[in-house]
């Protein structure tokens, strides 16, 4: 059974044969079987496409449900400062925790009243300071010394510090 011409240019259609390899007759209907699926195919691709949906932005404003790059950015930055301000403060809050043995001096503060600051038992501190090692820790800043001994009360840590003077061999 033959093919008619409808039929031979779909088929060279379908598989992609040469144009110039079919019968002058069925080449006619070979272009408007070419044409008529280009249009089928440009048709139901269109159909698929959701219609386009134009918002209207102001000028200067993202499109709602953005957050804007400058405000990511600045709040990257305030994330840093925040976690590098955590590290540094626990840094400092546990370098100068001040245990039994360790050395220390006191100073009178302006703010404070007298400040006790952790230092090498063998350092020089100054003309007016002298060196004292830790004998007792106490919780709470109102606690009293044995006899003898200083009594350091440092409110903003809530402890006492018995003092013994470590610059005359104390200790």
């Amino acid at each position: 059974m033959a093919m008619t011409q409808t039929q031979e240019a779909a088929y060279a259609l379908d598989y992609g044969l040469d144009r110039e390899g079919l019968r002058p007759e069925v080449r006619a209907e070979y272009d408007r079987l070419k044409q008529e699926r280009h249009f089928a195919t440009t048709r139901a691709v269109s159909a698929q496409q959701p219609p386009a949906q134009h918002e209207q932005h102001s000028a200067g404003r993202p499109p709602r449900g953005t957050i804007p790059a400058r405000k990511l950015i600045l709040g990257g930055v305030v994330v840093v400062l925040v976690i590098v301000a955590a590290i540094i403060g626990h840094a400092i809050s546990s370098g100068i925790s001040i245990a039994v043995g360790d050395c220390v001096v006191t100073n009178p503060n302006v703010l404070t009243g007298w400040d006790i600051k952790k230092v090498a038992c063998n350092s020089n501190p100054g003309t007016a300071l002298v060196v004292q090692k830790v004998v007792t820790v106490q919780d709470g800043s109102n606690g009293q010394c044995d006899y003898g001994l200083t009594t350091f009360q440092d409110d903003p840590a809530g402890k006492t510090y018995c003092l013994n003077d470590y610059s005359f061999g104390g200790g």
